[in-house]
């Protein structure tokens, strides 16, 4: 577990989740804008294929469009295993 993760899972001590958001855009006025939230539940900390699969996901700018689809496809994992939850609007 990296300093990162130690610190969002000592934020879960007294919590039970972690919400990330993020927007994409150029704002509203000048053009469409997307927004995403991911909900981290304390069980995610725990698990070391979560840990792992986390580490892979990164700015989705910098990454080809299958390195992205195969990271969409770790983070739905992640969801169907009750680790996270996300959605995008």
């Amino acid at each position: 577990m990296n300093a990162l993760q130690k610190h969002d899972a000592r934020l879960l001590e007294n919590c039970e989740v972690v919400v990330g958001v993020d927007e994409a855009g150029r704002g509203a006025l000048a053009g469409p804008v997307s927004a995403g939230a991911c909900v981290f539940r304390r069980n995610f900390f725990s698990s070391e294929q979560a840990l792992k699969l986390s580490a892979q996901v990164n700015d989705s700018k910098q990454l080809s469009t299958e390195a992205r689809g195969a990271q969409f496809e770790a983070i739905q994992r992640l969801q169907a295993e009750g680790l996270l939850d996300f959605a995008v609007a």
